[in-house]
């Protein structure tokens, strides 16, 4: 990603000059820019988890674990009829799409579903993003085909969160609400990005830049009272005419309509 300065004009400095206040135009538009930075990165964080867990009642396709040929992506082996049961769930070793859609790029590797009837633990066995990240954690929660409710820790290669998040899966879109809590290096505290009736359609999903089309996303700063800095939210809205754009609010500060694409994650 370039360095915030040289992206300035082209998405959030020309609203800058109107704005007046204590802090620079530079920590405004930072803040902006990172809402919409994290804001993308929680989308791999939702869509991981979502993808893995829906598949907790999936009809299995084989009967043998590490089957990968001509049993879709992923591969679904299942041991028991009621529950408890374990689901596994096998890409392929050079990585496939999967069939949901509900991922963009590749997932290769096992993961395995420990399912009560209601809820799920999941553990994770050398799942891979894009054939290079490998995907970690500790998930569980509610979980079935058109609704998951992910919560716990996931690290999808160099980005760590918490999730505390339920996900509606309709057949074209999925509504997001809930908080992917996530620290980066230099920062004092973790933040928060609070998704709130986040209208992701799937049509999206496999262009690379799940963009959705309504709700809000709002970044949580923690403050820092010792620095002299309250905490205060950004928020992205959804919904502009003709789709694609998105508006960053900070207090009564409001951008102009912004390329939501243009900060997608690195991770896809």
């Amino acid at each position: 990603m370039a360095p915030i300065g040289s992206r300035l004009p082209a998405l959030l400095l020309p609203v800058l000059s109107l704005l007046a206040g204590c802090e620079s135009e530079a920590e405004i538009a930072a803040e902006m820019e990172r809402s919409l930075v994290d804001a993308n990165q929680g989308l791999v964080g939702v869509l991981v988890a979502t993808e893995v867990m829906h598949l907790v009642d999936a009809t299995p396709s084989t009967t043998v674990r590490h089957s990968t040929t001509g049993c879709g992506c992923p591969c679904v082996a299942k041991v028991g009829d009621t529950p408890p049961y374990i689901v596994t769930l096998d890409y392929p070793t050079f990585g496939c799409i999967p069939d949901s859609g509900l991922i963009p790029t590749s997932l290769a590797g096992h993961t395995v579903l420990d399912a009560d009837g209601a809820t799920c633990d999941v553990t994770w066995d050398g799942l891979l993003l894009a054939l290079e990240h490998e995907v970690t954690g500790d998930l569980q929660g509610e979980a079935s085909a058109d609704h998951v409710a992910p919560k716990g820790e996931l690290t999808v290669g160099p980005w760590t969160a918490t999730l505390d998040l339920d996900v509606a899966i309709a057949p074209d879109a999925l509504t997001i609400d809930g908080d992917v809590t996530s620290t980066r290096k230099g920062d004092d505290e973790p933040r928060t990005v609070s998704y709130r009736g986040v209208r992701l359609p799937r049509e999206t999903i496999l262009g690379q830049c799940p963009a959705p089309d309504d709700g809000t996303a709002a970044l949580h700063h923690p403050g820092w009272p010792d620095k002299g800095k309250e905490a205060k939210d950004v928020v992205v809205k959804f919904a502009q005419p003709g789709g694609g754009s998105v508006t960053v609010e900070r207090d009564d500060r409001v951008s102009e309509p912004t390329d939501w694409c243009g900060y997608t994650s690195s991770l896809w």
